[in-house]
């Protein structure tokens, strides 16, 4: 049945206005998270001990990367207190979310709108939205590794993204390979130019180097060595080859924080890309370099002894990853599959079910805005473990209280349906604000 053109118009702009209310609500809550406060502290240490010479021994630096130390000492010199910096960090990592959004859906636009609907959903139906509002560097660390992406795609743009590649790796000191592969396979899905490729092949890696060269500078001044001493402690490896596959199962299946939970529309782009596989590597070759890629990343952050960034919403040390291999798997299927897949969706039998579907995994996402405290749930203590869950203490009761919290606990997903007052006006209307974009970015409408 065909609605009224005058009742479409009607229809979105209630959500339009429902997505505006959204947005204002959204912008009135600011979390700062505890991880900020000890990165403060190492910005402080380390500008003392540059004041006094202390270079090659300052390990009151701590272990934190250098991407959100640098404006914090630019702020703290500038004379701006605590509170005021970590305000400045949050409103840029909204501003961040904001050019993910607009920059990513723009780019795949010009190639197909429902692309740009599919990766501008992605976001939405993830924990971005929520940690745009915190201070953690995460949602920073994905524009800039967008960024990075995007602009090696197009060589006209290749040195500037090879710019912004070593200020994306200032964010972790292991992140400088996976962003070399990476932009190499946005060279592959970009423009191409057979005299120019070796050069510009050279370019990314000296790019990637160069990002890992001021890491080692840095640990150098903090540790007398080129290695984070932090990272080397033993007791941070997981011990066991069981935990490991634990661990990076539950990276993405487990429902207190995998990726197929926690952004449900990523896992369909890796499915479609392994199914691909069958046509050929010369076909795929940017789909596998993503696909290896961010496999290579997961298999790393699984023998980290924290693997989701510890108390977090989502995989949080991942997701900075997720927008910028969605995107170059995106752009790298044929064009012809769109035209399959929205004819797939037209009929009513099928497309209320994904209404249903999108509007199950959309409700926790902005459920957490409202209910901070679901959050902590997966991590509270409980009879099965009654202590703190401190791997200083107890290694053994670490690693089996956390396996406990990734797979034996109830999915936060389900909890977060739990206890609701139906008059909680703000809450319903920014659902129902969403959802209805989310709609809007999947309507029917013939491919391009």
């Amino acid at each position: 049945m065909k609605l009224h053109p005058l009742f479409k118009k009607i229809l979105s702009g209630l959500v339009i206005t429902l997505g505006l209310f959204s947005l204002l609500h959204y912008f009135t809550i600011l979390v700062p998270q505890f991880d900020t406060g000890v990165m403060l502290n190492e910005t402080k240490a380390t500008l003392k001990c540059l004041s006094e010479g202390k270079v090659g021994h300052c390990p009151e630096g701590g272990m934190f990367p250098l991407l959100q130390k640098i404006p914090t000492a630019i702020g703290l010199q500038l004379g701006m207190t605590d509170d005021a910096i970590v305000e400045f960090l949050i409103y840029v990592n909204m501003l961040a979310t904001f050019l993910l959004l607009y920059f990513g859906g723009k780019s795949l636009a010009s190639r197909s709108v429902f692309r740009r609907n599919w990766y501008w959903a992605l976001i939405v139906l993830s924990p971005f939205l929520w940690y745009a509002r915190t201070s953690f560097s995460e949602t920073l660390g994905a524009a800039l590794i967008f960024a990075t992406v995007l602009l090696c795609s197009n060589q006209n743009t290749l040195r500037w993204g090879a710019l912004v590649l070593v200020i994306a790796g200032l964010s972790k000191e292991t992140a400088w390979p996976f962003l070399i592969l990476l932009s190499l396979a946005a060279q592959l899905v970009g423009e191409k130019s057979a005299t120019l490729k070796s050069i510009r092949y050279i370019e990314i890696i000296l790019a990637g180097l160069l990002s890992l060269g001021l890491h080692t500078l840095y640990n150098y001044f903090r540790f007398g060595g080129p290695l984070n001493e932090g990272y080397l402690n033993p007791m941070f490896i997981v011990p066991s080859l069981g935990i490991h596959l634990s661990f990076l199962t539950g990276l993405f299946f487990s429902g207190n924080g995998g990726i197929a939970w926690f952004c449900p529309l990523f896992l369909p782009l890796s499915i479609v890309a392994l199914v691909r596989l069958k046509e050929g590597v010369a076909k795929n070759a940017a789909a596998i370099l993503t696909l290896a890629s961010f496999m290579a990343l997961a298999v790393g952050m699984a023998r980290w002894y924290a693997p989701f960034g510890w108390i977090a919403w989502g995989p949080r040390l991942l997701m900075p990853w997720i927008p910028a291999a969605a995107w170059l798997l995106l752009q790298s299927f044929p064009i012809e599959w769109d035209a399959a897949f929205l004819q797939s969706i037209k009929s009513t039998r099928l497309f209320l079910p994904l209404c249903l579907i999108l509007a199950f995994f959309l409700f926790p996402q902005v459920a957490v805005i409202f209910r901070n405290e679901l959050i902590w749930i997966p991590f509270a203590n409980d009879a099965t473990c009654p202590n703190p869950t401190i791997i200083q203490r107890d290694i053994p009761y670490y690693y089996r209280c956390l396996n406990y919290y990734i797979w034996g606990k109830t999915p936060i997903l389900l909890i977060a349906f739990e206890g609701w007052n139906l008059l909680s006006l703000s809450f319903w209307l920014t659902f129902s604000g969403w959802m209805g974009l989310i709609l809007i970015f999947f309507r029917l409408r013939k491919a391009e």
